[in-house]
């Protein structure tokens, strides 16, 4: 693997670490609301399903407008198709 490739790997799992820890801080705000009353904070598929899909939504966005630091077209096509069918198979359920 050239120098190149293993810079471009790297950028993407900084792409994917600021992901997931995006999606969890977006899942616990979502329990914010109900901070004064702990016995409301329960899990909720509702809330985790938000998240995933927030996340999924962000995704596309950050790398469609970051092209230029994520080079890899089929990295990039396998995230585009992997968040849609995840989207899809949420709405599907």
């Amino acid at each position: 693997m050239s120098e190149e490739d293993q810079k471009s790997f790297g950028n993407y799992k900084k792409f994917s670490a600021m992901i997931a820890i995006s999606m969890i801080l977006m899942y616990f705000l979502m329990y914010l609301n109900s901070i004064l009353i702990l016995e409301h904070a329960w899990f909720s598929e509702t809330r985790l399903f938000m998240t995933l899909i927030m996340g999924s939504a962000m995704m596309i966005v950050m790398l469609a407008s970051m092209r230029n630091m994520y080079k890899n077209s089929k990295v990039n096509i396998a995230i585009f198709i992997g968040e849609r069918d995840k989207r899809n198979g949420m709405v599907n359920r």
